[in-house]
């Protein structure tokens, strides 16, 4: 089941529940492990070296949101295996919650990136 797959499961009335309970546990593992990812390398690439301009406490921040967010799928996945009526509502606003922390850390990464400025004078001609 592809993720677009499980937007249109959750967006109908009654979704395949095997595969929808599937997916969203995969999600959740997925958040968890982008969670400790992005804990990991940024300690073995110091910030200082770093092409992005993080800011210091991103590595925590963004393993308590990911992980929380992953606890999310987790129980979204468990409601809806056990067609309990907030498993598929969990799921929609994990989804949800899910795309804007994507387009929040972009936003993060991005608008603290200074790029570097050549202090090269120009060349005569």
């Amino acid at each position: 089941m592809s993720f677009f797959d499980l937007i249109r499961d959750l967006r109908t009335r009654e979704p395949n529940i095997a595969e929808a309970s599937k997916a969203m546990a995969v999600i959740g593992w997925f958040c968890l492990l982008i969670g400790v990812w992005n804990f990991i390398v940024p300690s073995l690439m110091p910030f200082d070296r770093s092409p992005f301009k993080l800011p210091p406490n991103y590595p925590v921040f963004s393993l308590v949101l990911f992980s929380l967010l992953g606890a999310l799928f987790f129980i979204s996945s468990r409601g809806i295996r056990n067609k309990e009526s907030w498993g598929k509502g969990l799921g929609q606003a994990a989804v949800l919650l899910l795309v804007a922390m994507i387009l929040g850390l972009i936003a993060v990464i991005f608008t603290r990136t200074s790029f570097p400025v050549s202090t090269l004078p120009a060349p005569e001609l």
